[in-house]
């Protein structure tokens, strides 16, 4: 996983949260688990944190595209680029952009998808 100028990574029950060099930890925060049931708890991957530019980019296990986004607030709730819910399992993500700071992120990680 690649951040720029952060200094520690580090997981809170099952989000990762950032200790960093200038921005507020609380900032930067990323689930590692959804449960897409419409509860209102842990539906969907989101980034908490404020961007200008962003691309995010999930692949299945098989390295397929299953969702893409370029919303500066993307989040992603278990549905696939074609409109179906994807099945349960680990999914791998890319995210890259630019933070309001103006900072370059990129982040490559994985969340699971719990049903």
């Amino acid at each position: 996983m690649k951040l720029h100028s952060l200094a520690l990574l580090f997981f809170i029950g099952n989000r990762l949260v950032a200790n960093d060099l200038g921005i507020d930890q609380d900032s930067l925060s990323i689930s590692k688990i959804i449960t897409p049931n419409n509860d209102g708890i842990n539906d969907a991957l989101t980034f908490d944190f404020e961007m200008t530019e962003a691309e995010l980019s999930i692949y299945n296990r098989w390295g397929t595209l299953v969702y893409q986004s370029a919303a500066t607030k993307s989040e992603w709730n278990g549905i696939n680029i074609t409109g179906d819910i994807v099945p349960s399992g680990v999914y791998f993500y890319i995210l890259k952009g630019t933070l309001s700071s103006g900072e370059s992120i990129e982040i490559n990680n994985s969340v699971s998808v719990l049903r």
